[in-house]
């Protein structure tokens, strides 16, 4: 009996040790783990979903465009007074044109004109576009190429007018300078300058060649063609 007593006392010793050791593994940080050589909290970090992009220092990790972080752009805002026009600041300056499409009776473009755009942080990645504004009842030809079926929609092209970013929808300063932000897009290809071909020389006709004359020298004369008179050429009249 006794024995028996003293083996249950010995079972419920060890599970009630195991019990503590779980428990103050739980409330200090799973050390009990690490000494096993097994670290729950580093393998769960690596899966656990975070909302906050940021790091121990405060500063969110660059992006996967962020070796190709173009300088700020000086001076202010280019902004072209039509659609071609864009296009062909863009072919000459080498920088994608945002285009904007909107409409007089479209309120949340008016909303965002005078919200969104104008926000600091959305101005300074701007400078790296030329912007033109697009009054798709006015001018439909772009808003049909790029697909615009809703206002305000805004796209990125170059002067090959390459669909290289679309989107719409009201954006506030966050969203529109996020969306704006890839600096991939920054640097577009040149357009060459055209060449005037040599226009080709044309020989004056035969008989509107003059040759060099000498000092002194005539011009010699063409000989003039007979005149035909009424009893026709070279025919005498009646007598």
């Amino acid at each position: 009996m006794n024995q028996r007593t003293t083996v249950v006392g010995l079972l419920l010793f060890v599970v009630l040790a195991f019990g503590g050791l779980i428990f103050y593994d739980v409330k200090y940080g799973h050390k009990f783990e690490k000494l096993l050589g097994k670290d729950r909290t580093t393998q769960n970090d690596q899966w656990k979903w975070k909302d906050d992009w940021t790091n121990k220092d405060g500063v969110t990790p660059p992006g996967p465009d962020s070796k190709q972080i173009a300088p700020p752009v000086d001076g202010p805002q280019l902004i072209a007074g039509s659609y071609n026009e864009a296009l062909k600041k863009s072919g000459e300056l080498g920088k994608p044109v945002l285009v904007f499409f909107t409409a007089d009776w479209c309120s949340w473009c008016k909303k965002m004109k005078s919200e969104t755009l104008p926000d600091a942080k959305v101005q300074a990645v701007m400078k790296n576009y030329v912007l033109v504004y697009v009054d798709t009842d006015k001018d439909r030809a772009p808003a049909t190429k790029f697909g615009v079926s809703s206002l305000p929609s805004y796209a990125v092209t170059n002067y090959k007018e390459e669909k290289l970013k679309v989107d719409s929808g009201f954006k506030n300063a966050d969203s529109f300078q996020a969306w704006l932000n890839q600096p991939s897009l920054f640097t577009q290809p040149k357009a060459q300058a055209p060449v005037n071909p040599t226009p080709p020389k044309t020989e004056p006709k035969k008989d509107e060649r003059k040759k060099i004359l000498r000092p002194g020298q005539r011009q010699p004369q063409q000989p003039q063609s007979p005149q035909v008179g009424p009893s026709g050429p070279g025919c005498p009249g009646g007598g």
